[in-house]
């Protein structure tokens, strides 16, 4: 348990780690941090372990409740702040990196950030905000994600779905509605968001059967990210995405894919006991 602050505005955040011990292993181990409701339910935890990393999961909900017109412990201590709960979730992320930054164990140049669907969302953001963050990985995180707001297949998730009071407008900030209807005329897209993290690594995971969460226009923030990881000295194997058949969901396929992905910006290989 993560305590932040003191006295009556101290509030509290749950996490996990998992720490590899590999007989003979002298060298810092990676490190995956996975924002969720629940921890445990990586599918893949123990091949990351063998693998050398280290797997961190916090319950982002400790920190701001998934619900409308509630307000959360973090923003109850930060009045002052407009953000939406997504960026606080993306904080909690920032405060995990501060504390296995202190374990001896951590390889402070190797730290990687998952998460799914509106996990996938606090994901790319974490990674966008803090350069701690090597590799950020979002799945599915489509609308306010990796997808864009402008170019949309007719199925995807809308800039007005998404920010709606009786759905899911607490996530972002109030304004972005304004643009509901209008969105050629917004002054950015997820693509400057994206863009934000090079020359450091990038990897979206969709599937192609995800419509609502827009795999089209996740494809084509990748490719208009391009010029600003060109321009960095990135090649393109810093910013790739990964489409699999199937629908929605956190599958098995979709974190080998990320785990092979951090292996290559780690320039890891498998190095089970």
């Amino acid at each position: 348990t993560l305590t932040f602050g003191r006295g009556e505005s101290a509030f509290t955040m749950r996490a996990g780690f998992l720490i590899p011990n590999i007989p003979g292993h002298s060298e810092k181990f990676a490190v995956v941090i996975k924002n969720d409701v629940a921890i445990g339910h990586i599918p893949i935890s123990e091949r990351l372990i063998e693998e050398g990393y280290i797997v961190a999961e916090y319950l982002r909900t400790d920190l701001d409740p998934d619900v409308a017109n509630v307000v959360g412990p973090a923003q109850k201590v930060y009045p002052s702040y407009d953000w939406g709960t997504l960026a606080v979730w993306a904080w909690g992320g920032m405060r995990i990196i501060d504390y296995v930054l202190t374990l001896p164990q951590v390889d402070s140049k190797q730290i990687a950030v998952f998460g799914h669907s509106r996990g996938g969302k606090v994901a790319l953001l974490t990674g966008a905000l803090d350069e701690r963050v090597a590799v950020s990985l979002p799945n599915g995180s489509g609308a306010g994600g990796a997808g864009l707001f402008r170019n949309q297949s007719p199925k995807a998730e809308s800039l007005a779905e998404i920010t709606d009071p009786e759905r899911f407008g607490y996530w972002l900030h109030p304004k972005l509605r304004s643009y509901a209807g209008k969105e050629q005329e917004l002054p950015f897209d997820q693509h400057f968001l994206r863009a934000l993290i090079a020359p450091r690594g990038i990897f979206s995971t969709d599937a192609l059967g995800d419509l609502w969460a827009n795999p089209k226009g996740t494809r084509e923030a990748r490719d208009a990210a391009v010029p600003v990881f060109e321009f960095l000295g990135a090649t393109d194997s810093a910013n790739a995405c990964h489409f699999r058949e199937g629908g929605h969901g956190e599958t098995v396929k979709d974190w080998e894919a990320a785990l092979e992905f951090m292996n290559q910006q780690f320039h890891l290989g498998p190095r089970k006991p």
